[in-house]
């Protein structure tokens, strides 16, 4: 399903939602990551796992066991894999260069304006996941069917 939303009033909208979060007193929190759980631990075993796989799948071949074909299924269903296993094992950026001096900004909105347009892509990727479903048809702009989730 194709949903469809003026880019510009959402953008406004996320801001705003941003610049609140980031102005609240306790926004110095925001610097500690969460715990993750050992989810990142898990994927980088999996990981391993994957390439212990690859390379035995190599060690195959090499030994004449199995075909080039064989090694190139096993390859190619293998790596994609890995790289989302690694993405997920991956550390996450550090939230202090990301958001230390928004957070410590005495006027949040005007070091959010001074941020550049990637700058503010990486903050709100960092802060939060955005979804959105279909809003009200007519004039004006809405809220309804946006949802953030805070990470």
């Amino acid at each position: 399903m194709t949903v469809s939303r003026r880019r510009d009033r959402l953008e406004e909208y996320v801001e705003a939602v941003v610049i609140a979060r980031l102005s609240r007193p306790d926004a110095a929190a925001l610097l500690t990551p969460d715990d993750d759980g050992g989810e990142r631990e898990r994927a980088a075993q999996a990981a391993e796992q994957v390439r212990q796989r690859l390379d035995d799948a190599a060690a195959s071949f090499a030994a004449g066991v199995i075909t080039a074909r064989q090694l190139a299924t096993i390859t190619g269903q293998l790596r994609p894999e890995l790289a989302a296993l690694e993405a997920a094992a991956a550390p996450p950026p550090d939230r202090a260069s990301v958001l230390g001096e928004l957070v410590s900004a005495a006027d949040v909105e005007k070091a959010w304006d001074a941020l550049s347009p990637d700058a503010r892509r990486t903050v709100v990727r960092l802060l939060m996941e955005i979804r959105v479903d279909r809003g009200r048809r007519g004039p004006g702009s809405s809220t309804d069917g946006i949802e953030i989730i805070w990470r």
